[in-house]
């Protein structure tokens, strides 16, 4: 449940700063291309740390567990 709400909350970031840049894109007449060149990037570079933040959670739960063998003596 954890990894869900972490995830969500994630792709609610990217999601907004996607949203903020494209806004801006579409009334180009109030501002520049740079702050939004700079939204896009900064969306495209949180998109890409969300889903590497996935694939680490995803690749350590599938690591087997460390047993400690037990010899008799």
């Amino acid at each position: 449940m954890l990894l869900f709400l972490s995830l969500l909350s994630c792709y609610a970031l990217w999601f907004i700063s996607f949203s903020l840049s494209l806004f801006l894109f579409l009334s180009t007449t109030l501002f520049t291309h740079l702050p939004i060149a700079i939204l896009f990037f900064l969306s495209l570079a949180i998109h890409v740390l969300c889903a590497e933040n996935e694939n680490a959670k995803y690749l350590n739960s599938r690591q087997p567990a460390k047993h400690k063998h037990k010899y008799k003596h």
